[in-house]
């Protein structure tokens, strides 16, 4: 059974331009020395950006401990699981990815905060889910060549797409829409524990396993999420992508994103182990996350709306109003 701390209030009206602009560089891992009373964040590649920012913003106001967030893949080489130092003598395997950062969590106590793009779920006991922005999940097709692709596919195209139509065969675009190319669909989709992977089948309505005999058969493509690299110069590709990576770091002229059918909003979270004697949040993560209740912490302040809204997302009035599952 999924609950709250506090009933979510609802969301702030605003809308993502699905116009790509790429914003001010953000920083990429800590911009400082580590040191042993630094907040470690990991995870999700969909909130690491923003939640770069935050750090920078958060620790410019010389707070009694830093906000260290750590990119999913290496900022220079673009190479999964390295190894990073997260505290002096502490090195661990970087995490890549909402599932993979919550396990961090769960696993070491070195790490304080997962960022995650998908909800609270079985496994996730003993876990506080702090949701802080709004995003969208659309699709990504070609915009650096004349795309095969067509705008307005629905989820049970997508699904079909995504089932590989139940043969294990990739569809063909007229298969869907009739005029469309003969070319068959090249489906790309995020690595397995990709929060964005995880929400996107379930929007969809396509279970994992689904995916996988896809992926084990060659008719779904695994590529590292919201790399505009794939899909850039190929005619058939398609991928789920977050909105706010679109809008806030993708090139503009590379990919384009569907503007009618699939759309499916999600709040996207920072994580954190329930404190063993409140049942909340741990004391000294609350001056950075909030306590559990609606507007609470500077990540949920009038500071940090701007912060959050320059990364593409959307602001929210359940901001920091926290999330378990209990089962």
């Amino acid at each position: 059974m999924r609950s709250t701390f506090a009933k979510a209030a609802a969301l702030t009206a605003g809308v993502t331009a699905l116009v790509a602009a790429v914003a001010a560089p953000a920083f990429a891992d800590p911009q400082q020395a580590v040191a042993a009373t630094d907040i470690t964040a990991v995870g999700s590649d969909t909130i690491q950006f923003v939640d770069n920012d935050l750090a920078t913003a958060y620790n410019a106001t010389s707070p009694a401990r830093l906000f260290d967030s750590w990119d999913a893949v290496n900022p220079v080489t673009g190479a999964a699981h390295d190894q990073i130092t997260i505290r002096p003598g502490v090195t661990i395997t970087r995490p890549n990815g909402s599932t993979e950062g919550i396990a961090a969590l769960q696993q070491n106590t070195n790490v304080d905060v997962a960022r995650s793009s998908r909800g609270p779920r079985d496994g996730d006991q003993g876990l506080v889910f702090l949701p802080f922005a709004q995003d969208e999940v659309r699709y990504a097709l070609s915009a650096a060549t004349p795309s095969n692709g067509v705008d307005g596919l629905t989820a049970a195209q997508l699904a079909t797409i995504y089932s590989c139509g139940n043969t294990g065969a990739a569809v063909k675009w007229s298969d869907l829409v009739p005029g469309a190319s003969a070319d068959a669909v090249q489906a790309l989709i995020p690595h397995a524990g990709s929060g964005t992977r995880s929400f996107f089948e379930g929007a969809i309505g396509v279970n994992d396993t689904t995916v996988q005999k896809g992926e084990a058969s060659g008719c779904i493509t695994t590529v590292e999420e919201h790399d505009p690299a794939p899909i850039a110069n190929n005619v058939d590709a398609l991928a789920p992508f977050s909105v706010a990576r679109f809008h806030s770091k993708v090139p503009a002229g590379q990919i384009k994103l569907n503007t009618t059918g699939f759309d499916a909003t999600r709040e996207v979270y920072n994580v954190v182990r329930v404190d063993a004697t409140t049942g909340g949040v741990p004391a000294d993560l609350q001056p950075l996350l909030g306590d559990g209740t609606a507007g609470a912490g500077y990540v949920c302040g009038s500071a940090a709306a701007s912060t959050i809204t320059n990364n593409g997302f959307t602001t929210i009035s359940n901001c920091g109003e926290a999330e378990s599952f209990q089962g």
